[in-house]
């Protein structure tokens, strides 16, 4: 192993770069002149050569037959790329399996139309039933736990800003930008396939995607999130639900451990960017909540 990663950086350097001149092509040199960018990525690296051979290993292990003393853990993973690969069931099933899944959340507003009622509806209740389906709940603020980066020996919940569902620097650009109408045009396309009408779903999802944007100006960029102390801030959930009242912090937390675990008040947390909760909270406050 270790002469194969050898020869693999040897392979990747240009010995006839002179390294005063520039190292990056003398270390690197025949790997840039070698590597082909795949459809669909915009970059490539020693890392995603790695991501993907490592993808291709996972995939022979999941597709070979669960065996009799199989591990749960194992059994379940094989189980539901099967099933993910089972073309003629999924075309059988159409579109039932995902309404039902919008029937048990409430339904969607813009397919709904005007038989939706948001008198009971909170964006965290949502994100307990996402929950709860094993869905992301990481759409409005993400919820993890990680190393204490001060106390190696312990964990700690971490609040963070969420993942969007286009990049914040497409976002960013606005509504005029190719990639972001395609966004756009995308979700149009999937309400009306769900049963909207064309001309609310179009009104509609034009808001969602401006409330969308809305966050991604609030998401700290990625420059400003490398001084790792500054993405330290500690605080008990008491704190949290003084300094942001209206998010029901302690039920939330609950909610995101369930059924494993069940903190107090006092349980630490780590936001690690108050200054988008801060923003949140106020668009929550401006923004309808269908």
């Amino acid at each position: 192993m270790l002469r194969l990663s050898a020869e693999e950086i040897l392979s990747n350097m240009d010995p006839k770069e002179d390294p005063c001149n520039d190292f990056y092509r003398y270390t690197c040199g025949r790997f840039v002149d070698k590597a082909i960018i795949p459809d669909g990525e915009s970059w490539v690296s020693q890392f995603t050569k790695i991501d993907y051979q490592l993808k291709k290993d996972l995939r022979h292990i999941v597709e070979k037959p669960i065996g009799s003393g199989e591990l749960p853990a194992f059994r379940v993973v094989k189980t539901m790329y099967a099933s993910c690969m089972n073309q003629s069931q999924i075309n059988l099933l159409g579109l039932d399996v995902l309404k039902d899944v919008l029937d048990r959340i409430g339904g969607w507003p813009v397919v709904l139309g005007s038989e939706w009622n948001d008198l009971h509806f909170t964006w965290s209740s949502l994100m307990y039933e996402y929950r709860k389906m094993g869905f992301s709940i990481g759409y409005f603020i993400e919820f993890s736990v990680a190393g204490d980066m001060k106390n190696s020996s312990r964990n700690i919940l971490k609040i963070d800003q969420p993942t969007l569902g286009l990049d914040r620097v497409y976002l960013m650009k606005g509504l005029d930008d190719d990639v972001v109408q395609a966004y756009y045009d995308y979700m149009a396309k999937l309400a009306i396939l769900l049963g909207a009408a064309p001309d609310r779903a179009q009104l509609e999802l034009r808001e969602v995607l401006q409330f969308q944007i809305l966050l991604a100006n609030y998401l700290l960029p990625n420059e400003e999130r490398r001084n790792s102390t500054n993405l330290y801030n500690k605080m008990t959930i008491t704190e949290l639900r003084l300094r942001w009242p209206s998010i029901p912090w302690h039920d939330y937390v609950n909610e995101m451990l369930a059924p494993f675990h069940n903190v107090t008040p006092e349980e630490p947390v780590n936001i690690v960017a108050p200054a988008y909760i801060d923003k949140f909270v106020g668009a929550l406050e401006i923004t309808p909540k269908r």
